[in-house]
Order: structure tokens, then sequence, then C-alpha cells
């Protein structure tokens, strides 16, 4: 059965929702794909942009879905047209979101609509892409076969994996280690009080959180001579808002005190 694309507006987005969070794979990828986390990020940080939806379908089955947000952006005073997939860097990762039966061809298809869709901002951006799934190079090798200019940066994002939690996470430690942190959390208990951890579990109880947070955050920041980020009305509303909608979605508040 072939494939065929079709672009609609954010006024679609019910429409299609509910597929959408089915076709999320099972990964640590699927949080920063969400409709709500990319929704949270175009109404913060791009409130006037256009965003569009771009759908793969096989016959009447929707297999794909790669959002483009069509924004103006300010790079070194200067305020030019910029089309990113996805929430762009804001998101994380940037990948397709793809039925797990989606033909081979679905990126490359994707990726033309959404090409067209840019013309007039010269660039699509796709940031954040994972190299292990396998999407930066599907991108790279249809790029080159169309003749179309890319250029690709790379950075290493670590991941470390306990997969006994806490137990193995202290076995990474060396034992010196270990032991100062022991002396350091008994001395910082005598000094200022009792230490305590807690999840929040509400949106609610991580809402009422939130300013400390922002507090500390830029203070901590600015103690190293860099900018705060949540002097920005808009960075505090996207974690307000992403806090609130995203809640069942994986959201994790957990707080430390002293004293």
């Amino acid at each position: 059965m072939s494939l065929r694309t079709e672009v609609v507006g954010l006024d679609r987005l019910d429409d299609i929702r509910r597929s959408w969070i089915e076709m999320l794979p099972h990964g640590r990828w699927a949080f920063f794909m969400h409709p709500d986390w990319c929704g949270t990020a175009w109404a913060a940080f791009a409130p006037r942009a256009t965003v569009h939806l771009h759908l793969a379908y096989e016959g009447n089955e929707l297999v794909g879905i790669l959002p483009v947000c069509h924004r103006r952006m300010n790079k070194f005073g200067l305020f030019m047209p910029v089309a990113e997939a996805l929430a762009g860097a804001r998101g994380d990762y940037t990948l397709p979101v793809l039925r797990q039966d989606a033909p081979e061809h679905t990126i490359p298809l994707l990726l033309d609509s959404a090409l067209k869709s840019a013309r007039s901002a010269g660039a699509l951006l796709v940031a954040n892409a994972p190299d292990e799934t396998g999407v930066p190079a599907r991108v790279e090798q249809h790029l080159h076969e169309q003749g179309l200019a890319f250029r690709r940066t790379q950075a290493q994002c670590m991941l470390l994996t306990f997969p006994q939690g806490a137990a193995s996470a202290d076995a990474v430690l060396p034992s010196r280690r270990r032991n100062d942190v022991k002396r350091q959390m008994k001395r910082v208990q005598e000094e200022v009080g009792p230490l305590a951890f807690r999840v929040a579990t509400s949106p609610d109880e991580a809402v009422s959180l939130l300013p400390a947070f922002f507090e500390m955050h830029d203070r901590r920041w600015l103690e190293a001579g860099y900018p705060g980020s949540f002097g920005s009305a808009a960075a505090r509303d996207y974690y307000h808002q992403f806090v609130r909608r995203l809640w069942d979605a994986g959201v994790h508040f957990s707080v430390t005190t002293c004293g």
C-alpha cells in the first residue's frame, strides 16, 4: 500500500492526539516526543509561531508524524526565520513519531514534506537526534541522495545505567568517596539540621516547590558567572505548564532539604 503525506495545523491536533501518544516508543526518548511536551514548549517560547504537523498515512492509517515549528530566531541580534522539528532544542531529543511497523521510507517522506514547508526559512533544524536510533544516518543518507546541503554537529550525551538502583549506584563510587559523603552528611546535619528527601506526589505539590527551584537554580548559575534561566516569564511558565500537563506522562520532582 502506498504512502501519502498531509500537512495540517495545530487545529487538527485533537484529531490525532490519541494516535500520536499510541505511537510513542517505549524508551527514554518518548517523553520528549509527547504532544504535550511539544505544545508546552511552543506556547511558552514561540507563542506567535506557526506549527505544521506533517502526517504520513498508509492507506487511511496514520503511521508517522513530524511536527515543524516555524518561528523567528534571534541570532547575533538578527531575527531570522527558522524551521525546527518537534520542540527544537527545547525538546532535548528530536525524532519523528513513527508507528512501530511504519514502512522504511516513512522518514524520507516526512523529511521531504518538512523540507518543502521550510523553504521560506532556508533551513530545517533537527536538534539532538540520538545516533543509536539510526535516524541521523537515515536523514543524512536521504539528504545526500537528494543532493541537498546539510551540516551535522555531534556531541556526547553520557548515560549512566543503574539496573539495581541505589545499590549499584553506590558500587560505582570508590569506598573513599562513599565514606567522605557520609562524613559530610553527618557534619551538615550537626551544623544545620536533619537531611530529608521526598518525591512530590502531585502536580500541585510540585508547582508549590517551583519558586524555590527557580531561585536556587539561578543563584547557582549566577555565582558561577553565567546568566540565570528563570528571569524570563516564559521559562517559568514552561515549567509550570509541563508539570501540570505531563504529570501522568512521567514527570519526577524530588526535593532534598536540610534543617
